[in-house]
């Protein structure tokens, strides 16, 4: 009886009540006989939006306005700031909305830190911008199948969020509308969807696959929706689609004219098909694993950012069907080291080439009016450029930082010049005109030292000559070939001190070299030196010529001489050939090692028994100790290391039983200490064996394979 009394009694109460039990846990507004939610007060946990309060159908979930004020100097600075209804509530961890919610506004459940599951029922229409930004925990959203539009970022930054089941009533995604959900592995997009705009799945590292309904017409700017997504191996558009296809997985417009975009998974070499005449915005922005990149001649336009980051893209031919080359097409594109320009092109936008930091060279066509801003800033080994007469304009910073660029060559007058075109250049730079040239002045030109030049190439010079700097000038001698070493098959001495060559004997060392004479007929010099690795001296060599002085010079190392050359030691030797206009070619360093003598390697003391006092083991089967459990056994050794300085010491051990009637061992792999030169150890496997007297042994190897074999057997007994 007592309990239909309660029962009715609650009954009651929730009778007089209504819903308004739901609404202490929201601040909301009424219009219209509906409510808007503005603002959660509750405690979080598994929260469920009502259909009703007071009544009244909950429509729409939004935000309110909050005013902040800080203190500067006395004077007080206010500002309204907006917030989300749910935004920042932390406790929340899975909402249910309710089935009469029409609109998820602005913010709405931002900031969530630990929300992992929302359900969107089929009533709500729209969910607009950031409505579940930053929602780190999010797994999966099911979004109601008549919501129309997801807005800006709605679900931007959920790290967590591995599935998303898209709607079929849904029209649009918005810019951002799923960036940096780093969780999400693929995606499809129903046949609704007419229009996804710019980065709407950008930065997705773990999406692979993208399958694209019929009904899409338009994506944002292009590549931008998918930037930077590095797993994506496919994009595939359904065949029926009128605005677009695929061909093995790239993303194309409808008859493949334009390439929208390819997967970043792509790999190694890609052609672009002939029927392709334009390279969307961002279209392989991010492919890090291409190397190269064939544009057929029925291209026109390379869009903005189109190959930027590509990271493995070694060099690039523009042909001269391309007519425009748009901003940031080529940046940061940091193995490039070369490029050729379409013939076609008249404008070098801003950016287009800038941090190719390892360009090295770059053909400016004779049809470029303007070079733009940064547009080969940053280009840090581009050492000279060569400025056609055609070029009217350099925009800002047009080299900035081109910190290896030594001389700007202008064939012609000279051009307009905006701020800071070549500021941190080299610091030998230098612009260089031609002698009919106007507009330039001398010793310097908007601040950059300036020159009248001479020459351009090499053959603006007579014979002998080279062109250096805008000069000619008598050419170095050159070092042709070597140094070899005058014995066996004559090998070059190597340039890596780690891999020295080892010489057992005096020898004779060789290089041949020749000279244009242009300034004067006399001979060349030589010079040699040599030095002990690490040391800061060097030590002259004395260096002949072959008869007629013009072929090749040689030395005679002291490898057998003790008052120069010390046995164990590395040393490098280098050269230099000097001419009569007292010009020089400097060698590299060659390493060559002294081993007249190679000692074998040395057992120093032990074998110890790593316990107690590190006693040695016995050497007699009476005495031998009596281990009860794992032991390890441990001895000291030393080496010479003559004939490879890096080549460390190896050991081997062995152990049998003294009864086992047979000289088979079983061998144990020893380990040691972390320098490789001090001692050895191995572990005696006491818990494996049977029970008695067994007999040890070690040796040590150096790296020409001289063994020292330990001179006694030693023994212990297993009980």
């Amino acid at each position: 009886m007592a309990k239909k009394i309660f029962l009715g009694l609650a009954v009651c109460l929730w009778m007089l009540l209504g819903t308004h039990a739901w609404a202490v846990d929201y601040e909301y507004s009424e219009s219209g006989g509906e409510i808007t939610i503005t603002k959660y007060i509750g405690t979080g946990g598994d929260v469920v939006i009502p259909d009703t309060i007071d009544g009244m159908p909950v429509v729409s979930i939004t935000g309110y306005w909050e005013e902040a004020c800080i203190s500067i100097r006395g004077e007080w600075y206010c500002e309204n700031y907006y917030y989300g209804a749910f935004e920042d509530c932390a406790a929340l961890t899975s909402v249910t909305i309710g089935s009469s919610v029409t609109s998820i506004g602005e913010s709405a459940f931002a900031r969530c830190d630990n929300l992992t599951s929302v359900t969107i029922p089929d009533s709500v229409i729209s969910i607009e911008r950031e409505a579940f930004r930053w929602c780190y925990a999010l797994a999966s959203v099911t979004i109601g199948n008549n919501v129309i539009s997801i807005g800006y970022s709605a679900f931007g930054y959920c790290d967590n969020l591995a599935s998303v089941t898209i709607g079929n009533s849904v029209t649009s995604v918005g810019t951002g509308a799923f960036e940096y959900c780093s969780s999400l592995t693929s995606v499809i997009i129903p046949d609704s969807v007419t229009d996804i705009e710019s980065g709407a799945f950008s930065y997705c590292s773990s999406l692979t696959t993208v399958t694209i309904g019929n009904g899409l017409e338009s994506i944002g700017r292009g590549g931008d929706v998918f930037k930077s997504c590095g797993s994506l191996s496919a994009i595939i558009v359904d065949e029926n689609n009128l605005f677009y296809s695929s061909f093995d997985g790239v993303l194309y417009n409808k008859d493949k004219a334009v390439l929208v975009r390819c997967p970043s998974m792509k790999f190694g070499e890609f052609i672009i098909p002939n029927s392709v005449t334009s390279i969307n915005h961002g279209a392989f922005s991010a492919c890090d694993n291409l190397t190269s990149v064939t544009i057929p001649d029925s291209v026109t336009v390379i869009g903005f950012a189109a190959f930027e980051y590509c990271s493995s893209l070694t060099s690039v031919i523009i042909p001269d069907s391309v007519t425009t080359i748009e901003s940031y097409a080529f940046r940061s594109c940091s193995s490039l080291t070369s490029v050729i320009i379409s013939d076609s092109v008249t404008d070098i936008e801003s950016d287009v080439f800038c941090d190719c930091t390892s360009l090295t060279s770059i053909n400016i066509p004779d049809s470029v009016t303007s070079i733009s801003l940064r547009a080969f800033g940053y280009c840090h080994n581009l050492t000279s450029v060569i400025i056609p007469d055609s070029v009217a304009y350099i925009g800002p910073f047009a080299f900035y930082r081109c910190s290896s660029l030594s001389t700007a060559y202008f064939l012609g007058d000279a051009p307009s010049m905006a701020a800071g075109v070549f500021d941190d250049t080299a610091p030998d730079f230098q612009v260089c005109y031609t002698a009919e040239a106007t507009g330039f002045t001398t010793p310097t030109w908007y601040g950059y030292p300036a020159a009248d030049c001479a020459c351009l190439y090499d053959t603006d010079c007579e014979e002998g000559y080279s062109c250096v700097d805008g000069q000619c000038v008598d050419a170095p001698p050159v070092l042709d070939l070597g140094p070899f070493l005058a014995a066996g098959p004559w090998p070059v001495l190597p340039t890596e001190s780690e891999n020295p060559m080892i010489l057992t004997q005096d020898y004779n060392v060789l290089w041949t070299f020749s000279d244009d004479y242009a300034s004067c007929p006399e001979f060349c010099t030589h010079t040699a030196q040599y030095q002990a690795v690490g040391d800061s001296s060097w030590t002259e060599l004395s260096v002949d010529t072959d008869p007629t002085e013009e072929w090749y010079a040689y030395v005679d190392l002291p490898i057998e001489d003790d008052n120069q050359m010390q046995n164990a030691t590395t040393y490098a030797l280098r050269f230099t050939i000097t001419d009569c206009a007292e010009q020089s070619t400097e060698s590299a360093e060659y390493y060559f090692r002294v081993a007249t003598e190679d000692a074998p390697p040395v057992i120093e003391a032990g074998p110890f028994l790593a316990a107690g006092f590190w006693p040695l083991l016995p050497r007699g089967e009476s005495g031998a100790f009596v281990l009860t459990k794992n032991y390890n056994v441990l001895w000291t050794f030393s080496d010479d290391y003559a004939s490879c300085e890096d080549g460390l010491c190896t050991h081997r051990a062995r152990y049998k039983d003294v009864n086992s009637g047979d000289w088979v061992w079983t061998w144990l792999t020893p380990d040691t200490d972390p320098t490789g030169e001090w001692y050895a150890y191995v572990t005696l496997p006491v818990d494996s064996l049977a029970a008695g007297t067994y007999m040890f042994h070690f040796d040590v190897t150096d790296c020409i394979g001289q063994i020292t074999k330990a001179p006694r057997v030693y023994y212990f007994t297993v009980e």
